[in-house]
């Protein structure tokens, strides 16, 4: 009994490597799940990575921009098509 990473005799030197790439599936999967059967490219997960946590710091900074600023106003719309400027209060309190 072979076992699935050993090289097969006579073939193209190619190893069964079991997962999903050896799984039969139509062109429509592979197409629209083409992650799935290709080599994962390092460079691209961590600028992706590095992306995102950029953002979510950013977004950490600029919220705790705003709360350390003490604004405890706010410009709200009135039904007669005026501004005004209004106290912000917690939907809590």
């Amino acid at each position: 009994m072979s076992l699935p990473n050993e090289k097969k005799a006579g073939g193209s030197g190619k190893r069964d490597t079991g997962g999903i790439s050896s799984v039969k599936t139509t062109d429509f999967f592979r197409v629209f799940n083409f992650e799935l059967y290709v080599k994962p490219n390092k460079f691209i997960m961590w600028s992706g990575g590095l992306a995102a946590t950029l953002a979510f710091g950013y977004l950490f900074y600029w919220n705790m921009k705003v709360r350390a600023s003490g604004d405890e106003y706010k410009i709200a719309y009135q039904p007669d098509g005026s501004y005004r400027q209004v106290e912000r209060k917690s939907r809590w309190e």
